[in-house]
């Protein structure tokens, strides 16, 4: 099985072009390898702007699976599969065997909100891209070292660390009272150590007080460097350009 993120990708917010979707799913067909593309953030862009067609319209042996805990509450655990009717008749039996039942309430709930969800999307998104921005100019302005870039659409931003890396800097942030998530956790090939994944649909105040507790976190951290050794020892130092472009807010303190 073969598992994608094509539209506002977690963690880099990287949004898979129209002819590498056909690609990819031409490819997985011929190999006879089931695809499954994670549909979560697909609901998020921002305003104005346009993604390419589902990666299901790209063939028929493409599964998706979607939900409404990031487009509409992190407590609403409510999913979806849409697949081959043989595809979803097989998960069903599958689930009446391991599985005693779901949330009814919850199943309820999403029930009533699912006719609205393109309008709920449409009439957040800016709000969304509020925070965004503003998330990215408290960065620029307190972290202007750090390297990120602007996202179209979803939830986070993908920040590589001039130096040091992202475990040992997330432990450093937590110590001034902001939960930020490590590379390391996030990308299963390995070499995203020198990156941090940043929430940025926290309160507009929240932002800018993390934002602040990040920078103090930095300098405390000594902006990655250690004494007695050079600058990004221990980490693997590539053109951000060749990196890979649950709900931890950056806005998170405690």
């Amino acid at each position: 099985m073969a598992y994608v993120v094509s539209t506002h990708h977690n963690p880099t917010g990287a949004v898979l072009p129209a002819l590498a979707r056909r690609r990819l799913a031409v490819a997985a067909a011929a190999a006879g390898v089931p695809l499954i593309d994670d549909e979560v953030l697909a609901q998020l862009p921002f305003p104005g702007q346009d993604t390419p067609p589902p990666l299901a319209a790209c063939g028929t042996t493409v599964a998706t699976v979607g939900s409404l805990s990031k487009s509409v509450w992190g407590g609403l655990r409510i999913g979806w599969i849409r697949a081959t009717e043989a595809i979803v008749g097989r998960l069903a039996r599958l689930r009446a065997v391991h599985d005693l039942g779901g949330n009814l309430p919850a199943q309820l709930a999403a029930a009533e909100l699912l006719p609205g969800l393109e309008r709920w999307c449409r009439d957040t998104a800016e709000d969304r891209r509020a925070r965004h921005d503003q998330l990215l100019a408290e960065l620029a302005r307190r972290l202007p070292e750090w390297r990120v870039r602007p996202v179209s659409g979803g939830q986070t931003l993908w920040v590589r660390l001039p130096h040091g890396d992202g475990d040992t800097f997330a432990q450093a942030a937590l110590r001034h009272g902001v939960a930020v998530l490590p590379g390391s956790g996030l990308d299963a090939s390995g070499p995203s150590r020198e990156f941090v994944r940043l929430h940025f649909l926290a309160a507009p105040d929240e932002l800018t007080e993390a934002v602040r507790r990040l920078a103090a976190a930095w300098h405390a951290y000594g902006g990655g460097r250690r004494s007695g050794a050079p600058a990004g020892a221990g980490t693997t130092v590539r053109p951000y350009e060749r990196s890979a472009d649950r709900r931890n807010p950056v806005g998170r303190t405690g």
